[in-house]
């Protein structure tokens, strides 16, 4: 699975989603070895992920591991590592319903300890702030929580809750906003808890690495579980049928290119008892190298509920594109267009959920050092049924 890293097509020209280098070298900080236990605790617990792979292995003075069952102090072969991000939004659109706000927004906060050289633990934890009314309503999402085996560059093992690999934003881009260019994500990369119509999540087991492929640099991510469903009051998963299945390539020619496609097959409920078939297909064009971010994905998606022999398709992309200028400054722009076709049974609850039809965002990001990024972005939205309108945003994103 890929590995986030902030976005440093503006920084260095270049643009590593491998390696997670420049996350570390930035935000992470070394606990000493005799906090590690309590490190680890912390991390499965109430912490998150910086950084996918496994820390370098320990040198020959490092203490043994414990010959009993009991975790004891300083078995743990590397440090702990932490780091957090949030940000502080204001946004403005034409609509007299929706009153001009500031947010605090998500505060992310991301953990990850080696248990071994090849072992090791992972959590990522969001305080969603966005919205809430009282402290008593504001929740907390565990984003992601795994133990990670790495075989071998071709074979890397996961099991617990991970990001679905459909598609490239998906898992490209940790949660926290300093990641991305934008303000906000494409909408059909919406959060499940957001009214996201795609399952970006999924609680079982993932396999992923390299296929011998030469200088075409194929990658796969093979993953079966349960999957979270559409923010619908009453949704469920039916259980753990949920099977994905990616392909990618980064052809060592064109350094920053990549080409993929996954396919996603589960059931769910979208409201009791209406237990559907749900497969989605998509496709992306990615560049990001020399300044250049140059994004394109495409859906496919069907829903079918078979003793009514009722269907829904949906269809639809984004494109985005941004230049770095100089150190700090990046211009981009956003188009995403969606298309539905419901029979009667499902004609109303997918408008709940797909309920634009295109928009049109552009803005710009200003690095105002390597820990803080201001942004300001407008756009134009259309949506089913309503009257078009254009809205307003202004970001501080930041990293401690």
């Amino acid at each position: 699975m890929r590995v986030s890293n902030p976005p440093s097509w503006g920084y260095s020209g270049d643009f590593s989603k491998e390696t997670g280098a420049v996350a570390d070298a930035v935000f992470m900080g070394t606990v000493p070895r005799a906090l590690c236990g309590a490190s680890l605790i912390m991390a499965l617990g109430v912490l998150s992920f910086g950084q996918d792979q496994p820390s370098p292995a320990p040198d020959s003075t490092d203490t043994p591991p414990a010959t009993d069952s009991a975790p004891q102090q300083g078995t743990f072969h590397d440090a702990f590592r932490f780091h957090a991000y949030a940000d502080v939004d204001y946004l403005r659109e034409d609509n007299p319903s929706e009153p001009a706000r500031f947010d605090i927004g998500e505060i992310v906060l991301f953990g990850t300890a080696t248990i071994s050289p090849r072992l090791s633990a992972l959590s990522e934890i969001v305080v969603d702030t966005d919205g809430a009314t009282s402290v008593s309503n504001v929740p907390v999402n565990v984003e992601r929580l795994l133990l990670q085996y790495r075989v071998s560059d071709y074979l890397k093992l996961e099991a617990g809750q991970y990001r679905t690999a459909i598609g490239y934003y998906s898992t490209a881009y940790l949660r926290g906003a300093w990641f991305q260019t934008a303000i906000s994500r494409p909408r059909m990369f919406a959060f499940e808890e957001d009214g996201g119509i795609l399952p970006l999540h999924t609680t079982g087991i993932s396999a992923s690495g390299l296929i011998p492929s030469g200088s075409l640099g194929l990658h796969y991510v093979a993953e079966t579980g349960n999957a979270r469903t559409w923010g619908t009051a009453g949704a469920t998963p039916t259980g753990h049928d949920a099977v994905n299945i990616a392909l990618f390539a980064r052809p060592r020619a064109v350094p920053g290119l990549e080409i993929g496609v996954s396919d996603y097959h589960d059931r769910f409920a979208p409201v009791p008892g209406l237990t559907t078939d749900r497969q989605g297909v998509m496709a992306h064009v990615v560049y990001v190298a020399n300044r250049f971010e140059f994004l394109n994905e495409g859906i496919a998606a069907s829903l079918c509920y078979g003793p009514a022999n009722a269907t829904a398709t949906f269809s639809g992309f984004y494109s985005q594109i941004g230049y770095r200028i100089g150190p700090n400054w990046g211009p981009y722009a956003r188009v995403e267009k969606l298309s539905v076709h419901a029979d009667p049974l499902f004609l109303n609850l997918v408008s709940t959920v797909a309920t634009w039809r295109n928009m049109y965002t552009a803005g710009v990001r200003y690095d105002w050092n390597e820990h803080v990024a201001i942004k300001l972005e407008g756009g134009h939205e259309a949506d089913w049924g309503v009257p078009h309108y254009y809205q307003l945003g202004a970001q501080i994103a930041f990293a401690f």
